[in-house]
């Protein structure tokens, strides 16, 4: 009678539909049925005493380690059976469904699986899939043709598609022309706003100190008199430097940029750079000048040196606080002047650093302080028509300092300046 229903039991074990596996709790195999062998390719003997892991991906491996080593039931392990595959004995990978728990028997705890291949599902899956893609695809191509066919009903097909393709090259142009102009409109509008606030309070000022002049020349007041003749030209040195930036705005944008390289030496030039704008500071504001290799002599393009050095020392007097020092150094290494300028003023927001080289963008803390927004787009246009590079590095309410590495064409060596630091 046992014999008979061992047999019984052996014969419904063989016949299932799913793969049974049994495994102790190491993951030895201690048991599988016929449809095991069936799905993974191999035989009985060939599983037995083996370990689980040969027929199991990496992925579940692990999580079974963690079940073992974390005492957690086997039916609360998350297997992502959506993707999940056995490893045939060949090597391919085999789409299963795996279910598992454990059961005791004679003390000992074991773990039974059972497997479920689902290689003609996925099969069916993907068919499925490529047929409901082909069917959009169909749908879609049928609405074309239907658009094609109301328009023009007399007209081959081939010569609709053709029109409604250049009708839409048409349009992409006749709306890529209209945003550019549109952009355009933006630019002209935004200058004339910059142009007329920029302008409207230096002329203010240059109304005022001359009115006052006008009245301290009848008393004789020598001193007032210099004081607003130095405002004076403070605001007309802005003005010029306002057109200089527009009238260089317009040369970027019409190409007129040509290099016109001389041989000068940086030290000298930054310093009579530095002694043009000191009229230009702060109440006690200080210029550090710290220069490297002063006795060389470069070929390089001298006015859009000045430009560049001067529309950076300019922000970093303009967003600095009095009292404050701004620190400026310049050395040649590798064909190239490096020129770096620090400040100790209101920084560059993190936000706006991504911008801060568009045209007439002006970063969020400086929307109350007066400024074009042009110049670091002017300097970034002359830099990198040179072939150099300008970077940044800045916190907000701590500092900026800006770095730019200019081509030069040759060093000649010259007299040995004493003076290698210089404040002003």
């Amino acid at each position: 009678m046992i014999d008979n229903n061992l047999n019984f039991y052996k014969i419904c074990f063989d016949n299932s539909r799913e793969g049974i596996l049994v495994t102790d709790l190491l993951g030895k195999i201690i048991l599988v049925n016929k449809r095991v062998e069936s799905i993974f390719g191999y035989k009985e003997h060939e599983l037995v005493n083996e370990n689980v892991n040969l027929l199991l991906p990496k992925s579940i491996r692990n999580k079974l380690k963690l079940a073992n080593n974390h005492n957690i039931s086997y039916q609360e392990i998350n297997i992502d059976q959506r993707n999940l595959y056995g490893i045939h004995k060949d090597g391919h990978k085999v789409p299963v469904i795996i279910g598992l728990n454990t059961f005791e028997l004679n003390g000992q705890t074991y773990v039974k699986a059972f497997i479920s291949d689902i290689t003609n599902y996925k099969k069916k899956e993907q068919l499925f899939r490529k047929l409901n893609v082909n069917l959009e695809q169909e749908v879609k191509t049928k609405n074309e043709e239907l658009k094609v066919i109301n328009k023009q009903l007399k007209e081959a097909n081939k010569i609709l598609i053709i029109e409604i393709q250049n009708k839409i090259i048409a349009e992409k142009k006749v709306k890529s022309a209209l945003e550019k102009e549109k952009e355009l409109t933006n630019m002209k509008s935004n200058f004339l706003t910059l142009a007329s606030h920029e302008f409207r309070t230096p002329l203010s000022g240059i109304m005022t100190s001359a009115t006052l002049i006008d009245k301290y020349a009848q008393n004789n007041s020598v001193e007032k008199i210099e004081k607003h003749v130095d405002q004076i030209k403070a605001m007309v040195h802005h003005l010029n430097r306002i057109l200089y930036d527009f009238l260089t705005l317009e040369q970027l944008n019409n190409n007129e940029f040509k290099l016109n390289n001389t041989n000068l030496n940086p030290f000298e030039l930054i310093n009579s750079i530095i002694v043009d704008i000191k009229s230009l500071l702060k109440k006690e504001q200080k210029i550090k000048y710290i220069v490297f290799n002063s006795n060389k002599e470069i070929s390089c393009d001298k006015k859009i040196l000045i430009a560049v050095i001067t529309n950076l020392l300019y922000n970093a007097i303009k967003y600095s606080h009095d009292n404050s020092l701004i620190e400026l150094s310049s050395k040649i290494r590798n064909k190239k002047l490096i020129i770096s300028i620090k400040d100790n003023g209101i920084g560059i927001p993190k936000n706006d650093q991504k911008h801060i080289f568009e045209r007439f963008f002006r970063a969020r803390n400086a929307l109350e302080i007066q400024g074009t927004g042009v110049g670091l787009n002017i300097i970034k246009g002359y830099v990198d028509n040179m072939g150099g590079s300008i970077k940044f590095k800045s916190i907000e309410n701590i500092g900026t300092t800006f770095t730019v590495n200019l081509p030069i064409k040759s060093t000649i060596k010259i007299e040995h300046y004493e003076k290698e630091g210089v404040t002003y």
